[in-house]
């Protein structure tokens, strides 16, 4: 449902919503940082931000990037509630499997793609195998999830980029189609959010940078409403997808593992819930009760 306000289409939603892997995490605060694949591994400690040049050639500017919101795949701090259903290392064992098939799919996609990591000292020794050397990294400050989102697109400008989305990586069936779809709707609108089943989201993207963020409490229910009443305070409009899913818990494995014989793009995925023994029986959560 849109209302008109001010002469922009502000979108309207219902129900409660989560943003895009929350939580908070305990490293000194860093500005975002611009790695190149072919830079060296890591700043050194204390080191100056921004762009470092890369060996064979810059990354150079693009008006329209793709980042990958993405935890180090350490058990018991990345997928924590996919580890109350199946266990912390079992999770581990299929998010890296999200992260491969990401990877694979979006690094010949048209446009440019980085992945906003934590902690910094993940890369690139934890992420590089599963990701190999596509994409720009950036990694993510110290803060809650809003301040962290906040703080990738207020920096877009600096990096050239005119048009920015983010996605988490625990919605591993996200499509190079569907991303499309959200800079399209930067064409027309200034932000754009792809909702998911059980009240999240797992697709947010900005056309420049709106302070609609600020203040704006995750994991609480009523984050996206949030947002969209800071919109519409500004005049801004907001343009809302399809609702999709993104992987947390019992029944979201059941969603992922009915499209996985049909997408040939989530074979590192199918191969790891084959492994784990998923693709059969529904898992069970830990008090033993099935979804």
């Amino acid at each position: 449902m849109n209302d008109s306000e001010n002469g922009r289409v502000v979108a309207r939603t219902e129900g409660a919503h989560r943003g895009l892997q929350g939580g908070r995490h305990a490293e000194g605060r860093r500005p975002g940082r611009h790695l190149h694949h072919l830079d060296p591994p890591l700043l050194p400690p204390g080191a100056a931000g921004g762009r470092v040049p890369a060996r064979g050639g810059d990354c150079e500017p693009a008006s329209r990037a793709l980042y990958v919101a993405a935890k180090a795949p350490r058990a018991g701090f990345a997928k924590t509630r996919l580890g109350r259903v199946i266990g912390d290392e079992e999770a581990i064992v299929l998010y890296k499997a999200f992260l491969r098939d990401l990877a694979a799919r979006f690094s010949e996609a048209p446009f440019a793609l980085g992945w906003y990591v934590t902690p910094p000292d993940a890369w690139p020794e934890e992420f590089a195998p599963l990701v190999g050397g596509c994409g720009r990294v950036l990694f993510q400050g110290e803060g809650d999830l809003t301040e962290r989102q906040e703080e990738l697109f207020r920096g877009a400008r600096g990096r050239g980029e005119d048009r920015v989305v983010l996605i988490g990586s625990d919605s591993p069936h996200l499509t190079v189609g569907v991303v499309e779809q959200a800079f399209r709707a930067l064409d027309r609108r200034d932000l754009v959010f792809a909702p998911t089943h059980d009240g999240g989201y797992c697709l947010i993207g900005m056309r420049g940078f709106h302070d609609v963020l600020r203040g704006v409490e995750m994991s609480t229910g009523t984050e996206l409403d949030g947002v969209l009443a800071a919109a519409r305070l500004r005049g801004l409009s907001v343009e809302l997808m399809e609702a999709t899913f993104d992987v947390d818990h019992a029944e979201d494995l059941e969603r992922l593992r009915s499209i996985v014989p049909h997408r040939p793009d989530l074979a590192a995925t199918g191969d790891a819930l084959e492994s784990l023994g998923l693709m059969g029986e529904a898992p069970r959560t830990a008090d033993g009760e099935g979804p």
